[in-house]
């Protein structure tokens, strides 16, 4: 079946043309087949067809009008698959290769562009004849809606871009006499065509009619300046030039003036098809091409890993600025990060300058010479020129034009910073798309009913592809070939081991994201690909270059350097200063690249995984040190396996940051030990922690490394280890509010100890089962434990746990109404915090002082004692504590009467608790309202 658009709207069958009844269908069909192929929606249908009737239109208008359309293609091909397909949204209408003449056409169009750029001039002319003679009219004549009038326009222009480019081979071929009369009779009907009249001045002088060639320049100046009150542009008045100077080079079919006068150059790709988001490098985009005025700038890198849509960007942005560039675009993909050799300078210069007009004869081979003559073409010009997939900054040095009113947008997953050193250019890193832009090109490509009907499936496949434009456009795919699967099944597909699998397009190993990378990969030298290989290995969601030092065993230097050259290829990116992180496909990669590689089982990768995991456990205890210095150490670090000595922290601060900002990685480093059956790390690791999770409050880690840490130590058999993560994980439920559990695993740690005859670990077991009774309610049961603890930690001389025990035997004591001995044990506490130098201690029982003063009614000096503890709260970083203590100074206040100041502190209170998420919010949340309308339910 043949479909037409170049002229009347047509189609014709086997059995000859179908006759199309009604404007409204004929606008329906022409609607279809302006997008191919693709789904056109309902809305979309309704707003081409039906938007400006006055009877409007309905979706059940378009349900109607299409199934008139498929009855009358179904029925000139009852055999075949159905020509209009139903989709969720709307409809798309199938149409073959070689069955649409704008396909035919365009497809011509490019042969003779192609054969131009080769130099085989007579085959360019008959491609562009070819092309012409697929037009039977103007395009869309039979539609008169505003869509198919604003299509026509362009595609007739395209038609005159052809029927230029088909003077020009002519004029190349030597049929200039016979071209005269076509291009007079084309520019009547195009007057402002600037490039027809440098074809007529070209075919007028070299048919020996030089001053007519002159004519036909002043009679084009007229024209632009009374029409347009422009100037004619650089090329016709320099091919004017050439004529009146009689320019020999006029005469020999061609030259760099004439060439370029006649020869626009439009080589840049269709725009990417149903482009989502990127609105903010758009905008940065914009911004940078509207400071190349002021600044002469006029070079722009889009950098990022594979897969990110750097190309896709380029062209859709380039599409959007085109018009700026009146004197065309250049565009090549260097195939920089193919299987394919990258082109060379050298022959990407040929090309150009052939599309300039160079006939291949008069192309210099030697590169200097090439690149002068292409600055030399497009000196005076505003030209748009697009270096995709480009490897290194010696590719593009060449092509820089010598002009500041050109534009080069470079597209690398190398980050070429040579270009912003000796040339001012400015780069744009991608990253992942955002949630909303991932899931609006997952709603484009396969539907926004699917995506709708699922929206928690869409947010896992759209979270699984990494928001990695690729992979969502190959997933996307995957998923529009398959109708009837579920949003649910393909992200159960995805999470099933290595979602790289998933990630290609079945029958074209080049359309795989796991080949994307590959080709990255390829890149590297055997250096960087192990270490690429070996961070595969690190645990964790990020890493530091301290860290990486250890797993290879090497200077830090050396590491920051192996660390850069993975950054500057984009298969790993910076996340904050000295440290690095993998995209989450890209970290699959890294683990497949061990197996492929073969050092999953690699003894030298296997040590430097110890050497890291037992960094991490080193460096963990010295911070935790410097956090409390007299925190119990239950257990003796062996000597370090790296030559690189762990971190020392100069301060509490320093130890503090340090902490949190590896925690994710110091969590994972437990599982990976648990993992790999390295049960000492397993356990040792969670117990050098658990001070620092206890004092942030960071409950599901610590309940998680104890959990796993006690698993560990029964593997192995340590019923010593196994009492202390007990220990641990009793206090992390009793936080958790899991008193029942806590209560049994402080018990069995207890019993543990006791027949092992630690008296150390058997009262840190008192204290905290006595502190799970204490939150239970069952203070006989607490103050018996506290006593018994706080007679072991006499007897084994452990200050700091006396301290502890004196400080809950006080909170106990209050619960109990004894407020004498309840402040009697808390000065006590409060003397032995001071003298141990444990500040948060100090901060915990000035607080409960302050809780015992005001149940005595002693609002004022509670109110002090909240304000102390409160700023030892703030000053060591206990947030939550700040806003417990906030919570209690709060009450103190408005019990004593001060009901602004009260306020105030609940607010900062619960912006702390909302911060953390913690369930003691919405208790404060009522006592404000309370505060401020008393009379509210």
């Amino acid at each position: 079946m043949d479909f037409r658009i170049l002229g009347p709207v047509e189609v014709e069958g086997p059995g000859g043309r179908l006759r199309v009844r009604g404007a409204k269908t004929t606008a329906l069909l022409a609607a279809l087949l302006s997008e191919p192929n693709r789904v056109v929606s309902v809305e979309r249908l309704l707003e081409l067809v039906w938007g400006d009737d006055p009877n409007g239109g309905t979706a059940n208008t378009v349900h109607v009008s299409v199934s008139r359309l498929r009855r009358m293609l179904t029925a000139e091909e009852p055999d075949r698959q159905l020509r209009i397909v139903t989709h969720s949204t709307g409809y798309s209408l199938r149409v073959e290769p070689g069955e649409l003449d704008l396909e035919i056409f365009r497809r011509r169009v490019q042969e003779g562009r192609a054969a131009t750029t080769e130099g085989n001039v007579e085959q360019a002319k008959g491609a562009f004849e070819a092309a012409l003679r697929t037009w039977r009219g103007p395009a869309l004549s039979t539609v008169q809606r505003p869509f198919a009038i604003s299509l026509a326009a362009a595609l007739n222009d395209e038609r005159l871009d052809a029927q230029e480019w088909l003077f020009e081979a002519r004029l190349a071929l030597g049929e200039a006499a016979d071209l005269i009369a076509e291009i007079r009779n084309l520019l009547t009907a195009n007057p402002l065509r600037e490039r027809l009249y440098g074809l007529l001045m070209l075919a007028l002088y070299r048919s020996g009619r030089q001053a007519e060639a002159l004519e036909a320049f002043r009679e084009a100046r007229e024209v632009l300046v009374s029409e347009l009150g422009i100037e004619p542009g650089s090329d016709l008045q320099m091919l004017h030039q050439q004529i009146l100077t009689r320019d020999p080079t006029l005469t020999s079919g061609s030259s760099s003036g004439a060439a370029a006068a006649t020869h626009l150059p439009r080589q840049l790709p269709a725009d990417v098809p149903r482009f989502v988001g990127r609105e903010s490098e758009l905008t940065r985009l914009e911004s940078l091409l509207a400071r190349q005025a002021v600044n002469s700038m006029g070079i722009m890198v889009i950098a990022g890993a594979a897969g990110m849509g750097k190309t896709a960007l380029a062209v859709h942005w380039a599409h959007r600025v085109r018009e700026r560039f009146p004197d065309g675009e250049l565009f090549v993909d260097f195939r920089g990060y193919t299987s394919d050799a990258p082109m060379a300078p050298t022959e990407v210069l040929a090309r150009f300058l052939r599309a300039l007009g160079i006939p291949p004869p008069q192309v210099p081979v030697d590169l200097d010479e090439q690149a002068a003559l292409y600055r030399s073409l497009l000196s005076g010009k505003r030209v748009l020129i697009v270096l995709d997939n480009v490897s290194s900054v010696d590719q593009v040095r060449p092509l820089l034009p010598g002009t500041p009113d050109c534009l080069v947008v470079v597209t690398s997953r190398n980050d070429l910073r040579g270009l912003s050193v000796m040339h001012d250019a400015h780069s744009l890193v991608l990253d992942a798309l955002t949630s909303k832009e991932a899931i609006g090109l997952l709603s484009r490509m396969v539907g926004e009913q699917r995506v709708g009907d699922e929206p928690e499936a869409a947010g896992s496949v759209t979270g699984l592809c990494g928001r990695l434009p690729l992979a969502l456009r190959i997933v996307a795919a995957n998923i529009s070939a398959r109708p009837w699967l579920r949003l649910t099944s393909a992200a159960a597909e995805l999470a099933e081991g290595n979602p790289l699998r998933q990630l290609e397009i079945p029958g074209d190993p080049e359309l795989a994201v796991g080949t994307a990378f590959e080709h990255s990969y390829a890149r590297l030298d055997p250096a960087s690909q192990r270490l690429f290989g070996m961070l595969g290995r690190i645990p964790g969601p990020d890493f530091s270059s301290e860290a990486v030092a250890v797993l290879v065993d090497q200077p830090h230097e050396h590491a920051v350097r192996g660390l850069e050259r993975l950054a500057v290829a984009h298969l790993i990116e910076p996340s904050a200063p000295g440290r690095y992180r993998f995209h989450d496909l890209l970290r699959h990669y890294a683990v497949e690249r061990v197996a492929l590689d073969e050092l999953s089982g690699d003894d030298a990768v296997e040590a430097a995984l110890d050497r890291l995991l037992d960094w991490y456990l080193q460096t963990a205890y010295r911070a935790t040190g410097v956090l409390n210095r007299h925190a119990q150490r239950i257990f003796q670090l062996e000597p370090p396996k790296s030559a690189l000595p762990p971190l020392e922290f100069p301060g509490y601060e320093q130890a503090l940051a340090w902490c949190e900002r590896e925690r994710a990685n110091l969590v994972a480093a437990v599982r990976c030990a648990a993992d790999s059956g390295r049960n000492t790390i397993a356990w040792q690791l969670p117990a050098a922690l658990w001070y620092f999770f206890f004092f942030r409050r960071h409950l599901t880690d610590w309940l998680t490394t104890h959990e796993l840490g006690l698993a560990a130590a029964q593997r192995q058999g340590d019923r010593y280890a196994e009492a202390w993560m007990r220990n641990g994980l009793g206090s992390a439920l009793r936080e958790l509010r899991r008193y029942d559990e806590a209560i049994e695993n402080c018990r069995k740690a207890r019993g543990i100890s006791g027949d092992i005859g630690d008296r150390r670990g058997e009262s840190a077991n008192l204290h905290n089962l006595g502190e799970a009774y204490h939150r239970v309610g069952w203070l006989s049961e607490a103050l018996e434990c506290c006593q018994q603890a706080l007679d072991i930690r006499r007897e084994v001389g452990d200050r700091w746990g006396e301290a502890a025990d004196l400080m809950l035997l006080g909170q106990v004591s209050r619960l109990l109404g004894r407020r004498d001995d309840a402040l009697g044990y808390c000065r006590s506490a409060l003397t032995l915090w001071r003298e141990v130098g444990l500040r948060l201690g100090e901060a915990i029982t000035l607080n409960s002082i302050g809780e015992i003063c005001r149940a005595d009614e002693r609002f004022d000096e509670a109110i002090e004692y909240y304000r102390e503890a409160l700023a030892i709260r703030r000053a060591v970083g206990d947030r939550w504590g700040e806003g417990e203590t906030l919570d209690n100074l709060g009450h103190a206040l408005s019990r004593a009467g001060r009901p602004a100041e009260a306020g105030d502190s609940w607010r900062q209170a619960l912006a702390i608790f909302t911060e953390q998420r913690h369930p003691r919010a919405a208790t404060v949340g009522a006592q404000l309202q309370e505060l401020e309308d008393p009379e509210a339910p």
